[in-house]
């Protein structure tokens, strides 16, 4: 059924609650109010000369160090607790810069590698479909988005789905294994995008469990990672040590199941290939290019 986000001002909510209310439980909300940046980063010309480094670019963004020391950027306070938290592991570049037209669409995904993270809209504004991760979309064979076709629109009698709208001053927590479709809706839309991935896993989820099933399989079966979309060793950021606290209750034959399991997709796979392909190349295109 369609939910409801929690809406709050970041100024009347203390860490303690934001950690207690959804941080811990892994639950999405938005916390609104939070306009402390530069206006420069308004400017599209400023945020290529400053992000768009060859090197650091992925299918719909930038990569970033963290910004400790960006003198543009000022991450927000409950931002920086999370992150430095001893529960939480970050990669090397942590930051996300997002910067598309209007009309550029996602394809349904989660975040690979496990990833929780916050959103920040910065300008412009964007229609989020989120998909609990107890009451899923179908998942590609030994992948993180969906298997489904581009016309796919979520039915409340299957799935729990949050849809909602961003706007400048908003931070989205989103949490590990929740698919999300986003839609932008300005002219102009600028995210800056903090992500992280837990230490210990979260098994209560079906896509947790499926997670925490397949890093099994390529712990005991390494030749699968080379049809994988990341890099095992690094997964997480700090790779085996979290593949190990992840798996650690995952016996070797549940994680052998899950290879059956996903090739049992392959046929569906095939068949939405070409809707597959479009929706990589409507989320791929256009990353940037806005003048």
């Amino acid at each position: 059924m369609q939910l409801t986000i929690d809406r709050i001002d970041r100024r009347v909510i203390n860490y303690k609650t934001f950690f207690d209310n959804y941080l811990k439980p892994e639950k999405p909300v938005i916390l609104s109010g939070e306009k402390q940046y530069n206006p420069l980063l308004l400017e599209p010309d400023f945020i290529k000369a400053h992000y768009q480094i060859e090197e650091y670019r992925r299918e719909g963004w930038f990569d970033s160090p963290l910004a400790k020391d960006d003198p543009h950027i000022t991450i927000p306070p409950f931002i920086q607790e999370t992150l430095k938290r001893h529960d939480v592991s970050l990669r090397p570049f942590p930051m996300r810069v997002f910067m598309q037209p209007k009309g550029h669409k996602t394809l349904a995904h989660f975040d690979g590698n496990s990833l929780s993270g916050f959103n920040w809209q910065i300008a412009g504004q964007k229609r989020w479909i989120l998909v609990s991760p107890n009451t899923p979309l179908p998942c590609a064979p030994f992948a993180f988005f969906a298997l489904v076709s581009i016309a796919f629109k979520v039915n409340p009698a299957r799935h729990d789905f949050y849809d909602f709208t961003t706007r400048p001053g908003d931070i989205l927590y989103l949490p590990r294994y929740w698919f999300h479709e986003v839609y932008s809706l300005k002219e102009k839309n600028i995210n800056i995008n903090w992500v992280y991935t837990p230490t210990m896993p979260n098994r209560d989820s079906i896509i947790g469990r499926r997670e925490c099933e397949l890093l099994k399989l390529r712990k005991v079966f390494k030749p699968i990672n080379r049809i994988m979309l990341d890099n095992f060793d690094e997964y997480g950021g700090n790779g085996i040590t979290i593949v190990n606290n992840y798996t650690t209750e995952i016996r070797t034959r549940t994680g052998i199941s899950r290879f059956f399991k996903e090739i049992a997709k392959l046929p569906k796979f095939i068949f939405l290939g070409k809707d597959l392909k479009l929706s990589a190349r409507l989320f791929s295109q256009n990353n940037f290019n806005i003048h």
